[in-house]
């Protein structure tokens, strides 16, 4: 089944739109959905962008993209060569005010609340977590 969705022409066109937002932390972290792109936080496609941009490089093609996701999610990294389409699911994990929780234990509280959300919600879906240490380390 195909779907009407957005993407960006290309990484650079992308990375250009991602320059006003990349020196400021709180705006990766906090930033406010784009709503002329199907409500993807600066994250969600700055993460996206990273994952193509690393495997494009590996390949030496422009064949990753990033797409809005119809049915929601956190964006789609779609494969231009052979068709295929990678819908993410984006977790934020924050130790600043939770110091007396190891890193991994707050992960693993972040994904047990996506799965809390169905089946159907987080089936098929490629996990990506942010993690921001407390103290910037």
């Amino acid at each position: 089944m195909k779907h009407s969705v957005k993407r960006f022409k290309n990484l650079e066109v992308c990375l250009k739109e991602m320059k006003k937002f990349i020196p400021n932390g709180e705006v990766i972290e906090k930033g406010k959905p784009f709503k002329q792109f199907g409500d993807i936080r600066p994250r969600e496609i700055w993460a996206n962008w990273l994952l193509c941009a690393v495997a494009n490089y590996q390949i030496k093609s422009e064949r990753f993209k990033i797409c809005t996701d119809p049915s929601g999610g956190d964006g789609i990294i779609y494969d231009g060569i052979k068709k295929l389409s990678y819908p993410t699911e984006h977790i934020l994990v924050s130790q600043r005010n939770n110091e007396q929780k190891d890193i991994a234990t707050l992960i693993l509280e972040h994904i047990n609340k996506k799965q809390r959300k169905g089946k159907a919600y987080a089936s098929g879906k490629t996990l990506i977590v942010f993690l921001n240490k407390a103290g910037g380390n």
